[in-house]
């Protein structure tokens, strides 16, 4: 996440509930079936976690983002 914040200069919030991921599933298939019916109300329900502020460090963002380039590059390789 701290990546992220600091590639895209922006913060990046983490939900409290860190496997937000199957959540965000369940609430997906609970609004299709009818179990809930408003989406709003499930996601005010939401909390976060920690907030991942950019780094103020501009040549080590720039430095991971050439190594997170090459470590793509070489996973697609794999494929």
């Amino acid at each position: 996440m701290q990546f992220q914040a600091d590639l895209l200069g922006i913060p990046v919030e983490r939900p409290a509930f860190i496997d937000a991921i199957a959540h965000g599933a369940a609430f997906a298939a609970g609004l299709t079936v009818g179990l809930w019916d408003n989406y709003q109300k499930l996601v005010s329900n939401n909390r976060v976690g920690r907030v991942f502020e950019p780094s103020e460090n501009s040549a080590q963002v720039q430095e991971s983002f050439v190594i997170w380039q090459k470590a793509v590059s070489m996973a697609k390789d794999w494929i």
